[in-house]
């Protein structure tokens, strides 16, 4: 089921299956998100948790057991519980299940609040520990967004602009696992878009935590602030002329190629302890 909340700058829809974003209107109607088309992706905003992107096989360790999950994980796929709403604020939640417990072993309670504060949308992931183990996730964002904003210009008149030109750079192999990552310097903290850039898949930096999605032939701009989060991915699909730009706020990477992943000991997941809480928040600005 969808649900729209609004304030006097924005108005936003949600569907409860996979707490996914769907729409970012401003006050005239404006659309500013990815209105999905399978030509090029059926989504438009997908949750990411408790794993992002890819496990070599889809296999990973947690207590010595081998499990199976899909790229980026199951929380986009399951029917949330609306737990509250209110004219500016709306707040899903999913809980352990039976699917989700054969693909990762822990009792919890995963959330996602959705707050619109003037031009801003506010997007905050909420994790609680049921269970009498540790846990261990990553989590983040997947928000696609219309590129051109506006009807004339083209996708190359459109730029990311990042936050620093000192960053680091994800280098992923030809099966899009984790190399290694390097220094990566940006012309003028910018990356230019052109179709051709995304044909090895996505472009994941570290090194800030804001990026504006901008041109200079219009005011239309989208702004993503992540300030608890370590890595951004920028993505459409590969090889194509999609109409349409993810801008990805990640918590923690895929899997390295070579090795087993293990949860316990897997770089930069997050390890909660039983009846502890976790919260990281993002933004949407939009102008």
């Amino acid at each position: 089921m969808n649900y729209t909340i609004t304030n006097e700058k924005l108005s936003i829809t949600i569907d409860s299956y996979g707490s996914q974003l769907l729409s970012i209107k401003t006050n005239d109607g404006h659309e500013y998100m990815w209105q999905r088309d399978e030509k090029y992706w059926k989504e438009s905003a997908p949750v990411i948790f408790p794993f992002v992107a890819r496990l070599v096989d889809k296999t990973y360790y947690i207590d010595g057991k081998k499990y199976v999950m899909d790229n980026h994980g199951f929380a986009r796929n399951q029917e949330y519980e609306v737990e509250k709403i209110s004219d500016n604020e709306i707040i899903f939640s999913i809980n352990e299940n039976e699917e989700t417990l054969k693909a990762y072993p822990r009792k919890f309670q995963f959330s996602l609040i959705y707050k619109l504060v003037d031009n801003k949308l506010y997007i905050t992931y909420k994790v609680v520990n049921n269970d009498d183990k540790m846990m261990y996730f990553g989590l983040g964002g997947h928000p696609g967004f219309n590129v051109p904003l506006k009807e004339g210009l083209t996708f190359e008149d459109y730029y990311i602009e990042y936050e620093t030109c000192d960053t680091q750079k994800v280098i992923f192999t030809d099966t899009c696992f984790v190399d290694k990552i390097v220094p990566y310097k940006l012309d003028n903290k910018r990356i230019y878009l052109k179709h051709n850039i995304f044909d090895d898949d996505a472009i994941v930096l570290k090194g800030g935590h804001k990026a504006t999605l901008k041109t200079d032939k219009d005011n239309r701009l989208v702004t993503i602030n992540y300030p608890n989060m370590d890595y951004f991915g920028i993505w459409h699909r590969v090889k194509s002329d999609a109409p349409y730009v993810c801008l990805e706020p990640w918590l923690s990477l895929p899997a390295k190629k070579e090795g087993e992943t293990v949860f316990e000991s897997e770089e930069g997941l997050i390890h909660l302890k039983p009846n502890d809480v976790y919260e990281n928040t993002y933004s949407i600005e939009i102008e």
